[in-house]
């Protein structure tokens, strides 16, 4: 606990901090413990991570960065492109540009590999392996679904209004 006040002489009293330990330790302005017991800092009581630890809670986040980094790859485009994605146009609409040809706005798309989406689900499956996360990751996906599914729906029905 830090006490701040003035002095008789006007000046403003240095802090005084009190740390209550196992034994009721006061530390003063000097630093020194008095009144017994044991004088632990904070970075005694703070728990210590091992380096698995440490690494298993990095691991998700250098995936997601792997994933990435490979799907934005120009050979990984190059590839997508060869193996076209599914395309459909919209029904009941011929709307064409001046050459006679059908605008590309008007066709729908479904490069689900390369969606923001499909790369995170990837990644969680396997953070999940990696770190070695077993029935309560699936318990979350599934939950996760579950509390999404209009959503999932509403987006879909969009999509496929479209079309």
């Amino acid at each position: 606990m830090a006490t701040r006040g003035v002095t008789g002489s006007g000046e403003p009293a240095r802090a005084q901090a009190v740390v209550r330990g196992g034994g009721g330790v006061d530390v003063g302005e000097s630093g020194a413990a008095s009144g017994g017991g044991d004088a632990r800092t904070p970075n005694d009581l703070a728990p210590q991570d091992s380096s698995s630890e440490i690494a298993k809670a990095y691991a998700p986040y250098g995936i997601i960065i792997a994933i990435f980094c490979v799907a934005n790859s120009t050979r990984s485009r190059r590839r997508w492109r060869r193996n076209r994605s599914p395309t459909c146009s919209s029904a009941g609409l011929h709307v064409t540009n001046p050459k006679g040809k059908p605008l590309a706005s008007l066709t729908f798309t479904f490069n689900w590999l390369a969606a923001t989406g499909s790369l995170m689900i990837i990644a969680g499956i396997l953070t999940r392996s990696s770190c070695g996360l077993g029935a309560p990751a699936l318990t979350a996906y599934k939950d996760t679904y579950v509390e999404l599914r209009w959503a999932i729906v509403t987006v879909m029905a969009v999509l496929g209004w479209r079309t």
